[in-house]
């Protein structure tokens, strides 16, 4: 008798434990479907055509759209200098008559539009004032003199032998090629987490998830790694190493168009460990090509 009763409570036990494993592997299968039909609904929704930069090689040409070197200054122009009325360095300049091919582009379609950073530890970078130009400069010449020579601009500079060695610039008067390139949200992008669990839940039918960190961590993995655009580029979504620097405050919020994004490849850039450089730019002020108003950011690993 108590041996019937003994195989009777053994096989109720792994019944119920196959049906256990049968609702864990369902719940898991339909995590897995929720979740891929949410990360494709992103790519889809929130992608956007961006001019990618990468770089070639030496061009001392100073019209030519380059990383470093010698910049176009017009005659009477002199380097920006920085709060210690230091020359600053070129960080890049994109002669914009590059981009006319990319009709999607928002940047100016003539002239020349330079980046400058002062030549300090942090590269210019202002944590509490990013907007502030005085440790780096956006600089947009609409007229183009092209009477000036390369000896002209070599006049004009100022050796600093202090400071030569604080520059995220491994290589100088690099030519920049652009091509047409696609860019997603990344995880770090300030509304991504709502935009996320919003679409999951909304797919899962039910409030699945607060945040996206509630989930297993290979669907995080896969995140990280199919969405966001790390790479050098003006235009479309920014990549960031820690946080979007336009969540700080809301006096940030209106700096909505990635002017520029500059990728540490430890063989042209190197911002920190790694870095990612940001330049934000409001759209209406793009429009009217006023560069006096920029966010600058770079943060690393």
């Amino acid at each position: 008798m108590f041996e019937k009763l003994f195989k009777k409570n053994k096989k109720n036990e792994e019944t119920a434990a196959a049906s256990e494993k049968n609702s864990a592997e369902e719940n898991t299968n339909k995590d897995s479907e929720v979740f891929n039909l949410t990360l494709e609904q992103i790519k889809r929704e929130f992608s956007e055509k961006c001019v990618k930069i990468s770089f070639d090689s030496i061009d001392e040409n100073i019209f030519a759209s380059k990383l470093g070197g010698f910049p176009y200054l017009p005659k009477g122009e002199s380097f920006p200098l920085d709060a210690n009325q230091k020359q600053m360095q070129l960080l890049l300049q994109i002669n914009c008559a590059d981009l006319v091919k990319f009709d999607f582009c928002q940047l100016p379609q003539t002239g020349i539009l330079q980046f400058f950073i002062a030549k300090d530890r942090y590269y210019g970078w202002d944590s509490e004032n990013p907007t502030e130009q005085t440790g780096f400069k956006v600089r947009y010449f609409e007229q183009v003199d092209t009477g000036v020579s390369i000896e002209d601009v070599k006049a004009r500079i100022v050796e600093d032998e202090e400071n030569k060695a604080r520059s995220p610039i491994l290589a100088e008067n690099i030519r920049l090629v652009f091509e047409e390139g696609i860019s997603t949200i990344s995880i770090n992008n300030e509304n991504f987490d709502d935009i996320f669990v919003e679409k999951y839940n909304k797919n899962y039918g039910e409030d699945k998830i607060e945040t996206y960190f509630d989930l297993d961590n290979a669907f995080i993995d896969k995140i990280t790694k199919d969405l966001g655009d790390f790479e050098s580029k003006t235009g479309g979504y920014p990549g960031f190493c820690q946080d979007d620097p336009r969540c700080a405050t809301a006096d940030y919020s209106d700096y909505d168009y990635l002017l520029l994004q500059l990728e540490s490849d430890s063989t042209n850039l190197q911002f920190g460990d790694d870095g990612i450089a940001n330049f934000f730019i409001p759209k209406n002020a793009l429009q009217n090509a006023d560069f006096t108003k920029v966010l600058y950011n770079w943060d690393c690993y």
